[in-house]
């Protein structure tokens, strides 16, 4: 016994000394690295990258999540983007319609289940399709020009390497590089489209694996991202979000208002949250009415449009200004021919204001590969905006009513009267060419309702838009009247109006109608309008 503690008494001296060693050499490696990170020491040491900190923690500098209301589509969406293997994902859209807020619920929820899986074993084992990240860093070009130097000094510091920070642009790019490649990193750039720095998109084409980027944008600039477009909330979503911000601001009125009621501001606004919330505020802040909110709504008045569109107009070409003043002129979706025919823009021109346009999401185009068969639209918003632009140029709108009007004359002939096959391309102008006849009804340009009535009056029976016939048939009696067009007049009461009503099994009025144009085929001895 004595002699094993002998040889321990002798032993001591030495496992104490390779102890202490041991402490010094951590607390010197500790001390290292954070004089690294505070920039004390050269931090232009690529091997210096891989460091791992103290202890685990997931870095994140993201803003406080927004109200959030729906969108589980495009929460899946979004999510699947970031489960992939693309490194650069894109949400656009028109401004205001929520790309900011849905980047941070899927940020946000990602960030939940990150941090779970750092601090808990159990969730550790737990599977999900919520992507996870070891750090997340949030950048916003929102309200400053944002270079790629911010950017990167953002990344530094949010993921706790202050001393890349300090080094030169090349230096920074290079240090951060490899700094994304030893995890599984997020970087975001919000409002991407008010960047002008073009450093930074090739920052973000070049993000390395593991990590990734998410930006959000008003432009469809980036092709290479694997990109989500977002529309506005849908109605139930939208109505949903207007009693909440009712109920936030105290207002009892649109809590407990009918839906019926509610919708006028949802199609109004086409569901973009920021245009409902600045509406719901309106009410609550300036003490205006439901109708003077939409009032202004429908004529482009208020700060909610100058924060939408401004910058957006201000970028456009004076053919996108033109090409989009047109589009209000359609009642519902136009061909690129007869948006051709409004604007004036041709060939080559045209391509690259409808692509400038579109790619700024001031319009809206289907996915139809063949070009006839692409429809072009716009936003309740921008038609609102638009047509205020419209208003400032009489002169414009009136020639371009014009134009259109000359189109669709030649149009409805060539694929109206009894070219039965030419009435599916009828079908998909029928609303606007009502609308342009009515225009010609309202500017008394009553020779052009009478040669529309005789190309579509039959189309208009067989495909069974009744309604739109009778009223085209009232118009068409008041244009026969006044060009004393006798026989337009009498062909007008009897197949127009009495045939209608008798089909409708309303048959007094049809009996009157008809006899009161059989009387005018007699004077005019018509023998075949009286057969």
């Amino acid at each position: 016994m004595a002699g094993i503690v002998k040889i321990l008494l002798n032993a001591l001296p030495e496992a104490l000394g390779a102890l202490i060693a041991t402490g010094i050499i951590a607390l010197l490696s500790y001390l290292f690295v954070k004089k690294l990170k505070r920039g004390s020491l050269d931090a232009n040491i690529p091997e210096a990258l891989p460091l791992e900190p103290p202890k685990p923690e997931i870095y994140s500098n993201l803003p406080p999540r927004t109200e959030f209301i729906g969108r589980e589509k495009e929460k899946v969406l979004v999510t699947e983007a970031l489960n992939s293997r693309w490194s650069l994902v894109c949400i656009d859209g028109i401004g205001g319609i929520g790309k900011t807020s849905l980047a941070l619920e899927v940020v946000h929820a990602s960030l939940r289940i990150s941090k779970n899986k750092v601090t808990s074993e159990k969730e550790s084992t737990t599977k999900s399709t919520v992507p996870e990240f070891s750090g997340i860093i949030w950048t916003t070009a929102k309200d400053r020009e944002l270079q790629l130097n911010d950017i990167l000094d953002v990344i530094a510091r949010t993921l706790d390497w202050p001393g890349i920070a300090q080094q030169s642009v090349d230096e920074k790019i290079e240090s951060v590089r490899k700094l994304l490649q030893t995890k599984h990193y997020l970087l975001i750039v919000d409002n991407f489209e008010t960047i002008t720095d073009e450093s930074i998109r090739d920052f973000l084409l070049k993000i390395p694996e593991p990590s990734k980027a998410l930006i959000t944008s008003r432009e469809q600039k980036i092709p290479q991202a694997w990109a989500v477009s977002i529309k506005g909330l849908e109605q139930n979503e939208a109505l949903i979000l207007i009693r909440n911000e009712g109920r936030r601001l105290g207002l009892k009125s649109l809590q407990e208002a009918e839906d019926q009621i509610l919708l006028s501001l949802y199609k109004a606004t086409g569901g973009a949250p920021l245009a409902i919330k600045w509406a719901v505020g309106q009410i609550k802040q300036k003490g205006q009415s439901l109708d003077t909110i939409l009032a202004a709504l429908y004529e482009a008045k208020g700060d909610i449009f100058e924060e939408i569109f401004a910058r957006s107009w201000s970028l456009l070409s004076e053919d996108a200004k033109k090409v989009l003043m047109v589009m209000p002129i359609f009642a519902s979706s136009a061909s690129r021919e007869t948006i051709e025919a409004a604007s004036d823009v041709h060939h080559f021109a045209l391509d690259e204001a409808l692509g400038q346009l579109v790619q700024m999401w001031m319009i809206e185009v289907t996915d139809e590969l063949e070009q006839p068969k692409r429809r072009y639209s716009v936003h309740p918003l921008t038609r609102a905006f638009a047509e205020s632009q419209l208003e400032e140029s009489k002169e414009l709108q009136n020639i371009a009513k014009e134009r259109l009007l000359n189109y669709f004359l030649n149009f409805t002939k060539k694929y109206g009267e009894r070219n039965w096959q030419g009435y599916d391309r009828l079908e998909l102008e029928r609303e606007n060419i009502l609308s342009i006849i009515t225009w010609c009804y309202d500017s008394e340009k009553w020779q052009q309702v009478i040669e529309f009535h005789d190309s579509l009056v039959d189309f208009l029976w067989i495909r069974g838009y009744w309604d739109d016939r009778l009223k085209f048939a009232f118009q068409t009696l008041e244009a026969s009247k006044q060009k004393k067009d006798q026989r337009s007049l009498a062909f007008c009461m009897v197949y127009d109006l009495g045939w209608t009503y008798l089909r409708r099994t309303e048959y007094k009025t049809a009996k009157d109608w008809i006899n009161e144009g059989l009387k005018i085929f007699e004077i005019i001895n018509d023998n075949y309008g009286i057969a």
